[in-house]
């Protein structure tokens, strides 16, 4: 098990590893804003190089298009209407990352997500804290609840308390205007490149038995964070969402 998770915990970060390492500050508040900013530029410069590229870059383009003569969401509004096509690309790039570590394990992810997909899973995972896999804050935030719990190896969290972090970042995103121009098809990228991230992170923490593989995933993920700008170790999760202890 410990090469096993060592393998997976590698593909955890594969999606955010390489913008992210443009962050130049550990603080101890999220920046939601810096944290989104780095995740579009990972997304634009990945969509060349990711397996299903041709099919996400169509889709978007089409979605475009569509958007021209409509009204973008505004304010606090970080919906999206889903494509099928863009949620097939996502899913064949998170197991070609996969398949570049562990093939058995690609393997396996594969025949479960044949069974339900991440989408689906995030909304039976997530759906009952008041999260919808449509909506970039939504999927941000439970990135970072999450990521949060990996890092500090802690219970579930309370829905008060998820819905607090849910309202610090839609508050952060409120005048961000690169996510406020953001076409249908990017905000999707990017809230199912959340997502993923967020799920994996869920499935290594119920595959993690021993004190030693929690331990090694809650490194993982803080040093992960810490890229990020956000020491992990300085906050606490409380009904007025995250603060530095």
């Amino acid at each position: 098990m410990p090469n096993l998770l060592h393998s997976a915990l590698a593909v955890l970060f594969a999606l955010l590893c390489s913008a992210t390492a443009q962050a130049q500050y550990y603080g101890t508040q999220i920046d939601v804003n810096a944290n989104l900013n780095m995740m579009l530029l990972l997304q634009q410069q990945d969509l060349g190089n990711m397996a299903g590229a041709h099919e996400v870059e169509q889709a978007t383009k089409r979605l475009r298009h569509d958007e021209d003569d409509a009204t973008r969401p505004e304010g606090n509004d970080f919906s999206y209407l889903p494509t099928a096509s863009i949620s097939e690309a996502m899913e064949q790039r998170f197991l070609d990352n996969l398949r570049k570590t562990d093939e058995r394990m690609a393997r396996s992810a594969k025949s479960d997500l044949a069974d339900r997909d991440m989408i689906e899973r995030f909304e039976a995972d997530v759906g009952p804290y008041g999260l919808r896999s449509d909506d970039v804050a939504d999927a941000m935030t439970a990135y970072w609840v999450v990521t949060w719990m990996a890092a500090k190896q802690t219970d579930l969290p309370k829905k008060g308390e998820v819905q607090a972090v849910r309202a610090q970042v839609r508050q952060q995103l409120a005048n961000n205007e690169k996510l406020r121009s953001a076409s249908n098809g990017m905000r999707q990228q990017l809230a199912e490149a959340y997502i993923y991230e967020t799920m994996w992170t869920i499935t290594l923490r119920s595959s993690a038995n021993s004190k030693a593989e929690r331990q090694q995933l809650a490194s993982a993920t803080q040093a992960q964070a810490l890229k990020m700008g956000l020491d992990m170790s300085r906050m606490e999760l409380r009904s007025d969402g995250f603060v530095r202890r």
